[in-house]
Formats: structure tokens, sequence, C-alpha cells
């Protein structure tokens, strides 16, 4: 499968699980209880140098591992990432780093990898809850240029400042360059 293909199946796995369990009236994704109504076995642990992994289980069942040695939102992305290698077959991953670029990320990044952070970013960040958290708040366009009202959309999505820039560079609100995404 090409890199492309498997880009757009992670989309896809995205939208189908936001169909599935969509927000209603809250203003971040439960990624947790997703994973648990799934029957995913989940771990949260400390591990050394190590965010989280995809590991088997009793019986060759499939669970995820999440270091608890980060903050929040990056428990609650790796946790998505993770759920991105089971929902689309990917072979066991171990992951000490997790780049938030998505289709933006180096083309040396592993197919697998792009498509997990993909599908992460699209079921934390999707372009219809960000827009909609914005109308909540009315936040216009020009608002969402401002760091400290992308750094309220972070809080409110549960996703880190870095994540609700890229998230925004990817429904048009933001240019790559348009924002600093060191604060």
């Amino acid at each position: 499968m090409s890199r492309r293909e498997e880009i757009l199946r992670a989309i896809s796995e995205a939208s189908r699980i936001l169909s599935e369990y969509p927000v209603g009236n809250r203003t971040s994704f439960d990624i947790v209880g997703v994973v648990t109504d799934l029957g995913i076995p989940l771990l949260f642990r400390p591990l050394d140098n190590l965010l989280g992994a995809v590991v088997a289980c009793n019986g060759g069942v499939r669970g995820i591992m999440v270091t608890t040695q980060r903050d929040l939102h990056v428990q609650r992305f790796t946790l998505a990432h993770e759920l991105g290698h089971v929902l689309l077959g990917h072979t066991f991953s171990f992951d000490e780093t997790i780049d938030l670029a998505g289709s933006n990320a180096s083309r040396s990044r592993p197919a697998e990898e792009v498509a997990a952070n993909i599908f992460a970013a699209e079921l934390l960040g999707p372009k219809t809850l960000l827009l909609d958290v914005a109308k909540r708040h009315k936040w216009n366009r020009q608002a969402l240029h401002q760091p400290k009202n992308i750094y309220q959309l972070s809080l409110r999505l549960g996703i880190s400042y870095q994540a609700a820039c890229w998230a925004l560079v990817t429904a048009s609100v933001l240019k790559r360059t348009g924002v600093s995404l060191v604060w």
C-alpha cells in the first residue's frame, strides 16, 4: 500500500470512529472511553523512554500501553496514535517519539507511523470539532491566529498547543508559517 493510500485509510478510519462515537456536547473526544468500549486492553504505567506501545496480550489480543510520565495531552495523543496502529492493522509498535506534523511529516518517517499520527490528529482535533469549539467561543478566523486563543482551544480539545496549531494548519485556518509553534 502506498504512503498516500495509508494516510487516506487512516483518515477514513478516524471518520468512522467519530461517526460511531460522536463528541456530542463535549469539547473533546473521549479516547479512553472509546478504547474501553472497543474492548482493547489498556494499561497506563511509567515507561522509561517509551511513550506508548501496542503489545500482544493473552490469546493474541492486542493491547495498548501508555506512559504516565508525560502530560495528559501527550498521553491522550499517544493513546489515539496507538489505537490507530491497532485499528489500521499495523504490526506491533513501540513508540519513543510521536511527530505531530501529520501529513507535513518528513518523508523519512515510516508510512505506518505517519498514518497513526494522522489517525490520532483526525480523532482528537477534527476540523468539525475545531470549528464547533471556535463557534461556541465566538472565535473567528482572525481570533484563531492569536496564541492565547489557540492555547484555549488546545485546553478544550485536550491536545497540546502544538497539536492545536497543526490541526488549524490542516483545517486551512492557519498557514504553516502563520504562527510560531513555540509560544
